[in-house]
């Protein structure tokens, strides 16, 4: 019996890595977005969208499995950074109190575990 192939739009597995790099990420931008949260600017479905989004992105996009866990974090963390940004989607306006910067001015240089390790200085 020949089975018809199916086209599928879901993203191959990476099985353990996927996941654990999904749950990771979860974890540690739910932590680093938490006073976004706790003021309402950010809910923990958005940062679990965020998650999500970016892993099955990279996935389809044939990212290597391996550097999943960063790139997953790295991906989610520029559209949560996007997210708050939106006019619309601030509880108390537009002011980047909880963010560190200033509006209308560049975010501060990253120094955590997921900066850049090459750039030039």
């Amino acid at each position: 019996m020949n089975a018809a192939p199916t086209t599928s739009t879901a993203p191959r597995t990476a099985g353990p890595v996927a996941a654990r790099a999904r749950d990771d990420a979860i974890r540690r931008l739910s932590g680093e977005f938490s006073l976004l949260i706790m003021t309402g600017r950010l809910t923990t479905r958005d940062v679990v969208t965020a998650v999500e989004d970016s892993l099955r992105e990279l996935t389809l996009a044939g990212a290597p499995v391996a550097c999943l866990p960063e790139f997953v974090e790295r991906l989610a963390r520029v559209r949560l950074a996007e997210v708050t940004d939106e006019p619309g989607h601030t509880v108390g306006g537009g002011g980047d109190a909880h963010t560190d910067r200033p509006v209308g001015g560049r975010r501060p240089r990253e120094t955590g575990v997921l900066a850049t390790r090459a750039s030039p200085r």
